[in-house]
């Protein structure tokens, strides 16, 4: 299953903008199925998340490091995960 949550700086609308993306993605990819199968629609999921994991990880840690910059955030090892 995958889902979209974007933990990132409300401020830069970063987290809405990734949300417009993954429905335009989503929805290409749910668009472009083949059949209805479940193996399928699992590679429409698994085509979704190729597309988007590496930008939205980029967006990520961008947004954490803004976030010690503009509001004094620091880092603990809980934070680097």
């Amino acid at each position: 299953m995958t889902t979209a949550a974007h933990k990132l700086l409300p401020s830069a609308g970063q987290g809405a903008v990734c949300a417009m993306q993954d429905a335009v993605i989503l929805a290409n990819c749910l668009y472009d199925l083949e059949t209805l199968s479940p193996q399928s629609i699992e590679r429409a999921f698994q085509e979704y998340k190729e597309q988007r994991y590496g930008p939205v990880k980029e967006q990520f840690q961008n947004s954490k490091i803004n976030a010690i910059f503009l509001y004094g955030q620091v880092r603990s090892p809980r934070n680097l995960l």
